[in-house]
């Protein structure tokens, strides 16, 4: 009697190994499907909805004219006002390279919002396409850790389809407390601090 579980048990896994090929199979197939789906009938869905909303799909010089940013010249006042603001407050992992790199413009509250009181600076470029210009904030402001959110809110004012790029998780806890913004963690960051108490 104990003989008649285990050749059922056998029987089975035998019967079950045999459907794996078949199962690997059609699931391969539905993916090529889901793929296939995806290639030929999305990406022209795209085109019309593309068409529909914003730029012809035939206007290709006009889509480069648009996504082609032009950076103002640089103002020597404010790459003044921003290195200031860098020595005292660019601990972030990104202050130094956004601070000289020319593809990054810089919201600077003492120039570009004089009414909030407060002086800090938030790196930024801007990508444009189909019709829309949307400012990337990139890395934690250079600012006092209080005047952030003032900062965030000012900066938001004056884009306000920004978004924020590689943002420490301080800095992502005050946008995550204005609201509006999807948080989301990519990996973890290590933190050196050099500064002498």
């Amino acid at each position: 009697m104990g003989a008649a579980p285990l050749s059922s048990w056998l029987a089975r896994a035998r019967a079950w190994a045999a459907g794996v090929p078949a199962l690997l199979a059609l699931a391969t197939y539905a993916g090529t499907c889901v793929f296939l789906m995806c290639f030929y009938i999305l990406a022209p869905l795209s085109r019309v909805v593309n068409w529909w909303y914003g730029t012809p799909p035939w206007s290709a010089a006009l889509l480069r004219e648009q996504e082609q940013t032009v950076l103002p010249p640089p103002d020597p006042a404010r790459a003044a006002h921003v290195a200031r603001l860098l020595r005292a407050h660019g601990d972030g992992s990104l202050s130094a390279a956004t601070g000289i790199n020319p593809e990054f413009q810089w919201f600077v509250t003492a120039l570009d919002a004089p009414g909030t009181g407060i002086d800090g600076a938030l790196a930024y470029c801007v990508a444009a396409g189909y019709g829309r210009r949307v400012a990337m904030a990139v890395g934690d402001p250079a600012a006092a850790r209080a005047d952030w959110p003032a900062l965030a809110a000012a900066f938001t004012a004056a884009h306000p389809d920004a978004q924020f790029w590689h943002a420490s998780s301080a800095f992502a806890g005050v946008l995550d407390a204005m609201g509006g913004f999807f948080v989301n963690d990519f990996g973890a960051e290590t933190v050196i601090d050099l500064r002498v108490s």
